[in-house]
């Protein structure tokens, strides 16, 4: 598959392949949403992870995101501690 554009293969895993010159990149990206935000996360590239590592990944993405814990250990509706004095 050479196609540039997003490819889904379910549960919100892509294979993202994108075409600059002769050059095509194919990466594993996960799409989902937390605390009202649109969020797509990296997997790496297609070369170096596999089509059964990226839908590990995927799982557990989603299972942390039913708990409410997003990306970098975050809860839902919880602030860091950027902003304060």
């Amino acid at each position: 598959m050479t196609k540039p554009g997003r490819h889904a293969d379910g549960q919100n895993l892509y294979l993202t392949i994108s075409r600059t010159g002769a050059a095509v990149s194919k990466r594993w990206t996960f799409m989902f949403s937390f605390a009202g935000k649109q969020c797509e996360a990296g997997f790496g590239p297609a070369a170096a992870v596999t089509l059964a590592e990226a839908r590990e990944k995927a799982a557990r993405y989603r299972s942390m995101l039913a708990k409410g814990i997003g990306p970098a250990g975050r809860k839902e509706g919880r602030q860091g501690s950027r902003g304060r004095a």
